[in-house]
């Protein structure tokens, strides 16, 4: 009975050991195992990166320096009219806001210096100085070196010298180091220290003198680079572009200009008239000419300086356009001729001042700008002859809406083949298919459709500033079946 027990447990026992087996086969068997790793830790570049903050001393506004950043002017941001006794000045703060420490050089210089028949400029009228806050200690301390040796943290700035002030032809370098989130603060002056000779600066039309800020950074020695921190030691800073020189200027009409070699062009509003030497005409001050001439009977004859036998004094360009490749046209300038800025080469950006009352026929047509801007602040009415803005590159346009009345002629947006958007405020009054042109007492009419937006193809919206305006523009001639033409125009009225 024992026998047989023990043998029926036996292969009870066996029978589980072959299901056990069977259930293993195919399964993973757990090993022991062991890791080691470390957390994420990143390589990462430091970055170089130095600011300059300009604050005007007489209204406290700071901003950020940049290309059109003006410095050294009065309270209300227009330059001085320097004469003995003057004196500007501004605060430059330079700051690292980058993660590696860098040496720096703040650089006041000048060029385009006019001179008097003995050869003196306001350069060797002028003195400069500088005032910086010392980076530790808060307290002031002047500088009066024109080429300070490199200033190393919290070090000792040289003593104020005032017999030894440096002129202004030799310009002013100040150089120093900065760590990561540190700044310093320089208050930069330039006085016409009053002298018994200072009437031989009295010349007619008076002197001039252009002037910049330049700051430039490199990585200077301070982080450890593997075995030391010499590896940057030898950094370069930098090169500074050269001030762009005057290389033609002069009088047309009722405007001054310009030219530099970087090729941008000024136009500002004359003090005085001069006369048109095709026919004795005197233009208001502001008043940019026509850049064609007429005959009696109102024909354009000769368009611009490179037209067959048309020179600047015939009624073409004061300069060779096709050296143009930006334009400043600075505030003052009430209108603008017809033919009179078509720069084969005009690209970037086109800004029309406030004072703009006139925009003549033809004036931009052509010209490669790829933004239009109108300068806020207009009192007066606003005219746009045919075909003012004809052939640009632009994308959108948005008409000033702070005009008492916009008047806009025929093809004045017409081949816009870029343009996008186009926004007419409530303050347009006319989509006209007349303009009349007056040009040395002598006047013609030029009629034509009345089409604004013929073959701009990209055109995506048309932004009406009133169902008036809107309703205007569609009862024109021709405006509908263009638009129609372009198709999926999106018509937005905003009130």
């Amino acid at each position: 009975m024992k026998v047989i027990n023990t043998r029926k447990s036996l292969v009870t026992s066996i029978i589980a050991i072959i299901i056990s087996f069977s259930i293993l086969i195919g399964s993973t068997f757990a090993w022991f195992t062991d890791s080691a790793s470390s957390g994420i830790n990143k390589i990462q570049s430091g970055n170089l990166d130095v600011g300059l903050v300009y604050t005007n001393s007489y209204n406290g506004t700071p901003e950020e320096v940049h290309e059109n950043t003006k410095i050294f002017t009065d309270i209300n941001g227009d330059p001085i009219l320097w004469e003995p006794g003057a004196f500007a000045s501004g605060r430059f703060e330079v700051k690292n806001d980058g993660s590696l420490a860098l040496k720096y050089e703040l650089s006041i210089i000048q060029a385009n210096a006019t001179a008097t028949p003995s050869g003196k400029t306001l350069a060797d009228a002028l003195t400069v100085y500088a005032l910086t806050r010392n980076k530790s200690t808060g307290t002031d301390d002047v500088m009066g070196d024109a080429n300070l040796e490199a200033l190393q943290i919290d070090s000792a700035v040289p003593e104020y010298d005032p017999q030894n002030m440096p002129v202004f032809k030799d310009g002013l370098t100040l150089k120093g180091y900065l760590l990561p989130s540190e700044a310093i603060t320089y208050e930069i002056g330039i006085f016409w220290e009053p002298t018994e000779n200072d009437n031989e600066y009295n010349i007619p039309g008076g002197l001039s003198i252009d002037f910049a800020v330049a700051l430039v950074a490199t990585q200077v020695s301070y982080e450890n680079d593997g075995d030391g921190s010499f590896y940057d030691e030898n950094a370069n800073f930098p090169v500074v572009p050269a001030i762009p020189e005057i290389v033609d200027s002069g009088s047309a009409g009722g405007v001054n200009w310009t030219l530099k070699d970087d090729g941008c062009l000024t136009v500002s509003r004359a003090d005085t008239s001069v006369p048109d030497l095709n026919c004795g005409k005197m233009y208001e001050p502001g008043v940019w000419r026509e850049a064609v001439v007429y005959d009696k009977n109102g024909n354009a004859t000769k368009e611009g300086y490179n037209a067959p036998n048309a020179s600047a004094n015939e009624g073409g360009y004061f300069c060779d356009r096709n050296l143009v490749t930006s334009l400043v046209i600075e505030e003052g300038v009430t209108s603008i001729g017809s033919f009179a800025a078509q720069f084969p080469n005009l690209t970037g950006e086109l800004i029309i001042p406030a004072s703009v009352t006139y925009i003549g026929q033809g004036a931009f047509s052509s010209c490669p700008i790829t933004k239009l801007t109108f300068a806020e602040g207009g009192t007066d009415k606003l005219c746009i002859a045919p075909g003012a803005f004809k052939r640009l590159d632009i994308e959108e346009i948005v008409f000033p809406a702070d005009r008492p009345e916009i008047h806009i002629h025929c093809w004045a947006l017409n081949d816009c083949l870029n343009l996008k958007h186009v926004t007419f405020p409530a303050n347009v009054t006319t989509f006209s298919q007349w303009t009349h042109v007056d040009y040395c007492g002598m006047s013609f009419v030029n009629s034509g459709d009345s089409q604004i937006l013929a073959r701009c193809t990209a055109l995506e919206t048309i932004t009406f500033g009133s169902q008036t305006v809107r309703d205007m523009f569609f009862s024109a001639a021709y405006n509908t079946s263009n638009i129609n033409a372009i198709g999926n125009v999106q018509i937005i009225i905003e009130n």
